[in-house]
């Protein structure tokens, strides 16, 4: 180590040849003796160095011989040979998982050859690869007792025995806790790929206790400006993707029962988001909340949740970080139950906020809570939040389309005249600008969100509005991108249910609207996706309603219909099935147009005159492919229904 020069020193230093441990010609020396008898000197000589009297530090002899005599070091080189001992420990793991990786991947390489022939090199390579030097190696480092015992000690105030100056002791455990760590971070991914992380279970111990303290000692105090680091808090930063859930738990729920003046850096402000700067602890909090795995971090204990989501919940307002956000969202989104817990404030500092996971934690709230239902609806009541509303309609569209979706929730525990307010507000605020958006058919389809929100506000409609939709909604339900729009023509119906001559008329227009809808979906061809398939299974099925509700049809619209249908739907079961049905309905004795529609002759020939006819009847859904006797069957029957109905073949091919 250029320390000693005497002879014995140099033998020393020639036995070193460990950092050459990859090289050819030394392969002997990767054995779990020599690499971990080093670790084992490297450590005896820091033990030796915090117990040594005053400031005489003895060099390290990094053998099996004690070295001569020492060098008297001052307390300016006693904390770099700690660290010179703690950063070769450190290179010595990275070294191991390095050659390690090496050796794996040339055993690949070799099993990826042929099994037939192996050289004495590709053997050498498959016994280093399965060699567990690495993991004796961070045994032996983390397993020994100086390492343990001087971690973090000065903070948990639990110093070994040791016969150290009180400046010096604090010197050197401060600097040993630091370099440890750094091993501690080098070492911890390894442990992990290797399933050792129990090896990490003392300093995670010390790290949450060290913390804890600290946090008590904080929370008992005024709130004053941390040193610039604490080291049990740099070791929660880098260490806590490592640590055990419980101890997570544990310290999160400290922090977050921290005064808010701890978490900031400086007084909150009027407005939210402004002005703000985290401190250490806050700046800690926020990387334990967003980077530790949530299913670590949150326990399935109904306390604990509650006492985490109420901590948490308490902190938005004060700390209005994107991230704590965030995760306070997916805890809902989780545990829904849990909004019961949150602070009423907390929907007041959403709804300020306006993001859209502010939003989404709104509309959670407003889902599971009657409390915050109540105050979305005070919210309401405010002046400016029509105007509001209007600005900012697609930030806020989710949350009045949950809101409308839950307002009858609870409504005996809210006063009466608050709930029936809101209405009046929403539709001044939303609804010309919701009807204008629906129907300007110039823009592209929407989600759906629109439409669902505006069916909601249909039954709370002023009869004008109601009648410009009425008007102008019919030409939009015939184009197939408008799907959407039919929940929004439901709705118009439900609101006509009280006057029958109102309704009839409107079933009339939705019933060419439907019949439209569907010409101009049979004519694009065969449906190319399973979405399209069953937005023509439903317009069939609205079909069949509409028509058993009025018992009419247009004559000329139903004639394309049937051709259209017959040409491209032929082997469709649910087009089938509806033309059908429309032509018991239809043609029967009590049906007032049968003689203006296309005669029933006709509709026979242009069934069985088909080139699918035979081909579909004597095929069926149930049956899949079946054999010839079936078909015969089927044969025979066709026949019987031809003579029973006194139908000569020769008039049909």
């Amino acid at each position: 180590m250029g320390v000693d020069t005497d002879k014995g020193g140099r033998e020393e230093e020639d036995a070193m040849p460990v950092w050459g441990l990859g090289e050819k010609g030394q392969s002997h020396l990767w054995s779990q003796v020599g690499v971990t008898e080093f670790c084992k000197a490297v450590l005896m000589e820091s033990s030796v160095s915090l117990h040594q009297h005053g400031s005489e530090l003895r060099a390290p002899g990094l053998g099996a011989k004690e070295s001569h005599g020492g060098i008297q070091l001052g307390r300016s080189a006693g904390p770099r040979m700690l660290q010179l001992f703690l950063d070769l420990l450190r290179h010595l793991v990275i070294h191991c998982e390095q050659l390690d990786a090496q050796n794996r991947r040339k055993r690949e390489a070799v099993q990826a050859e042929s099994d037939l022939f192996l050289d004495m090199e590709s053997v050498a390579s498959l016994e280093l690869a399965d060699d567990q030097t690495p993991e004796e190696v961070l045994v032996a480092i983390l397993r020994h007792p100086t390492l343990e015992a001087w971690f973090l000690a000065l903070e948990q105030q639990v110093l070994p025995q040791h016969t150290l100056s009180p400046v010096l002791v604090k010197l050197l455990a401060a600097h040993f806790s630091a370099g440890a760590l750094q091993l501690l971070v080098a070492s911890a991914p390894i442990l992990r790929n290797m399933g050792r992380l129990g090896l990490l279970a003392k300093y995670s111990e010390a790290i949450t206790q060290s913390v804890l303290r600290e946090l008590r000692a904080r929370r008992a105090g005024p709130a004053t400006s941390l040193p610039k680091t604490l080291p049990q808090l740099e070791a929660l930063q880098e260490l806590h993707p490592y640590m055990e859930g419980a101890q997570l738990r544990e310290v999160t729920l400290a922090l977050l029962g921290l005064p808010e003046a701890h978490l900031l850096a400086q007084r909150p402000t009027k407005s939210p988001g402004k002005g703000r700067h985290l401190s250490a602890l806050g700046k800690t909090l926020v990387q334990l909340l967003t980077g530790s795995p949530q299913d670590q971090l949150q326990g399935r204990e109904f306390l604990w949740s509650s006492e985490y989501v109420r901590g948490l919940g308490a902190l938005l307002p004060t700390l209005a970080v994107d991230e704590l956000d965030t995760v306070f969202l997916h805890t809902l989104q989780r545990d829904p139950v849990l909004a019961s817990v949150v602070a009423a404030d907390v929907l007041d500092y959403c709804l300020t906020r306006r993001t859209q996971v502010a939003l989404g934690i709104a509309a959670l709230l407003l889902q599971q809570s009657c409390t915050h239902l109540l105050r979305f609806e005070l919210w309401c009541g405010q002046a400016s939040v029509g105007l509001s509303l209007q600005e900012d309609l697609d930030s806020f569209l989710p949350l009045i389309h949950v809101y409308l979706q839950c307002r009858t929730h609870g409504h005996f525990m809210r006063p009466a005249r608050v709930s029936s307010a809101v209405i009046p507000v929403l539709r001044k605020a939303l609804w010309k600008q919701l009807q204008d958006r629906l129907l300007n058919t110039s823009g592209s389809p929407e989600s759906g969100l629109l439409q669902e929100t505006l069916a909601q506000l249909v039954p709370f409609a002023r009869a004008k509005g109601l009648r410009v939709l009425m008007d102008r909604l019919p030409s939009l339900l015939q184009t197939p991108d408008s799907h959407k729009s039919w929940l929004v023509a439901d709705a118009v119906s439900a609101a006509l249910e009280g006057s029958s001559e109102e309704l009839n008329a409107w079933r009339k227009t939705l019933l060419e609207s439907c019949m439209q809808w569907l010409l101009v979906s049979f004519s694009g061809g065969q449906p190319d996706n399973a979405n399209t398939q069953e937005q023509e299974r439903q317009m069939l099925l609205r079909l069949s309603e509409l028509l058993h509700a009025l018992k009419e049809v247009d004559p000329s619209t139903w004639q394309k219909f049937v051709k259209m249908g017959l040409k491209f739907r032929y082997q469709d079961h649910t087009f089938l099935h509806t033309l059908c049905a429309a032509t018991h309905l239809l043609y029967g004795p009590e049906s007032s147009v049968c003689t203006q529609l296309i005669q029933l002759p006709v509709v026979h020939m242009m069934l069985t005159q088909h080139s699918l006819f035979l081909p579909t009847l004597l095929t069926s859904e149930e049956e899949g492919n079946p054999d010839s006797q079936v078909k015969d069957q089927k044969i025979l029957l066709l026949l019987r229904a031809y003579e029973q109905n006194k139908l000569s073949l020769i008039s049909f091919r």
